[in-house]
């Protein structure tokens, strides 16, 4: 019988706190080993660079459509 290197991943909705030790998951999870977030969590899955690369991908587009953006965004403007 063959021996895998099986990894399991829980997504979730991006938190802006970075205190997981507060995460309803706290107990439930290992945070050191069994989570990944932000950075950890996209290097993880496409290799060293990976979380910098599609940060600068999202500017980039941000950048290049800002007028359409806007445009967009300003619909729900209510002030």
């Amino acid at each position: 019988m063959e021996l895998v290197n099986i990894c399991y991943l829980f997504g979730m909705l991006f938190l802006m706190s970075t205190d997981y030790s507060r995460w309803t998951m706290a107990g439930m999870l290992d945070l050191k080993y069994e989570l990944k977030v932000a950075e950890e969590f996209w290097d993880f899955l496409g290799g060293a660079g990976t979380y910098t690369e599609l940060l600068d991908c999202f500017e980039q587009a941000g950048i290049e459509l800002r007028e359409e953006i806007d445009e967009y965004f300003g619909k729900f403007n209510r002030t």
